[in-house]
């Protein structure tokens, strides 16, 4: 699925256009060549704290923090964080958080 992916780290945050996949227990994040460097980040879910889903600017965003980054996925399109919420098998352990104290 392709949607927009938020990374903080250090008081720097990236945004960009990324394709996200779910395999072997690790998301898959992968920024194709354009205007940037192509990127591909494997994230192990049983790694991943601060899991959340809110609401942002009236669409759903999946918000966690892995190592020392922070991410944020964003509602870009037809039940994307609703796939993705099922993809990552987390219908129970996802929690409303409200407002991400990281993110503004």
């Amino acid at each position: 699925m392709r949607t927009y992916v938020k990374i903080q780290k250090d008081g720097k945050e990236t945004l960009f256009y990324a394709f996200l996949q779910v395999k072997n227990n690790c998301l898959i994040i992968t920024r194709s060549a354009g205007l940037w460097k192509p990127l591909k980040r494997v994230i192990d879910l049983s790694k991943v704290s601060y899991l959340g889903e809110d609401q942002y600017y009236g669409g759903k965003r999946i918000i966690f923090s892995y190592e020392d980054e922070q991410f944020a996925i964003f509602e870009s399109g037809p039940a994307i964080i609703t796939d993705l919420h099922n993809q990552l098998s987390l219908t129970n352990e996802v929690i409303n958080y409200g407002k991400y104290p990281r993110y503004s």
